[in-house]
């Protein structure tokens, strides 16, 4: 057994002052007599992130950390290669106020479920205006899962069912599941290339390696959103994120028929980027706000999905994710 009962990863690039408000929440914590430490990994940020970090180590068992190369899942893998890893293995962000149970919910979860090793928490979302101020397109189901991150699977702790899965701010694994396992380098949040869907990728693989998951609504955090990424601009562009990392995660869509005919599948998918590129224009003729970044954001996941999948063919990267015969989704 390890000498800590957990550890917590947790990555950052040049947002000092948020990681300072999430170590504030942590430091508050209610840990007992738990073992733990908090690995935070510096992505090669150009602030003041290792002062703040390290004046927290009178406060808390801290651990600094840096990866130097660009890319969320870098410094995610440069924890778990660096951090001293505890029997439970603990996943967030740098924006995310803990409760002040967090850490021993998480544990007592681990306590009442033997037999499994990985495990999703629920995530709340902490706006940064009042309620009456946030618009309405961004308490759209769709929207606040993949674009802020909400997570309230269910009441009651239960195993996740079908293609549901635990999110990224907020998940945590038995440190022999994990230990030799890393994340994706080639995709995930980056300073100049986003494609999300990375954890989604990672997740996938516990559970196509017999790992099931388990949700429990007790181990809480809040996602603190930022001012800067709650406008229609910057959903529409998390929405092509999202789009280019589905094929990654899923596939190329009708492998069928590219394994058959591929000038006819380019073509199709070609066609099927105009059409995206198309309906994203008209979106701009829709009155109703709210319903104008909707439909936007769909467009351009689809056009995100469509435009990968394209690249990925061209560079012949063709045997990724889990075959698929879809072209959409819906939101």
């Amino acid at each position: 057994m390890s000498e800590l009962d957990l550890t917590v990863i947790m990555p950052t690039f040049n947002r000092a002052e948020i990681v300072k408000i999430t170590l504030e929440s942590m430091a508050a914590m209610n840990t007992g007599d738990l073992r733990f430490q908090i690995a935070v990994v510096d992505n090669n940020s150009k602030d003041d992130t290792r002062a703040v970090i390290e004046s927290f180590e009178d406060r808390l068992p801290v651990k600094y950390l840096f990866e130097e190369k660009p890319g969320k899942n870098c410094a995610l893998n440069r924890g778990l290669d660096d951090a001293d890893l505890g029997d439970i293995v603990v996943f967030t962000d740098d924006d995310v106020t803990a409760e002040p149970d967090w850490l021993t919910a998480i544990a007592a979860c681990c306590a009442r479920w033997p037999e499994h090793s990985l495990f999703g928490g629920k995530i709340t979302i902490h706006w940064p205006w009042p309620e009456d101020r946030v618009p309405g397109w961004a308490h759209h189901p769709y929207i606040k899962e993949f674009g802020f991150t909400s997570h309230d699977y269910s009441e009651d702790e239960v195993e996740y069912e079908g293609v549901r899965l635990p999110f990224g701010p907020n998940f945590w694994t038995r440190r022999e599941a994990v230990e030799a396992r890393r994340f994706n380098v080639e995709i995930g949040p980056h300073p100049t290339n986003r494609i999300l869907g990375d954890e989604t990728l990672f997740l996938r693989e516990f559970v196509r390696d017999g790992f099931p998951a388990v949700y429990s609504p007790f181990p809480s955090v809040a996602h603190r959103i930022q001012e800067e990424v709650l406008t229609p601009e910057g959903i529409i562009t998390r929405g092509y994120q999202l789009g280019r990392g589905n094929p990654h995660v899923y596939g190329l869509p009708r492998r069928d028929l590219l394994a058959a005919n591929p000038a006819k599948w380019r073509r199709i998918r070609k066609l099927a980027a105009i059409r995206d590129r198309l309906a994203m224009f008209m979106t701009k003729f829709i009155l109703d706000t709210d319903r104008r970044v909707v439909r936007a954001v769909q467009r351009s996941r689809d056009l995100g999905f469509n435009t990968e999948s394209l690249t990925l063919e061209k560079l012949g990267i063709l045997d990724l994710g889990w075959e698929t015969t879809r072209e959409t989704t819906t939101v």
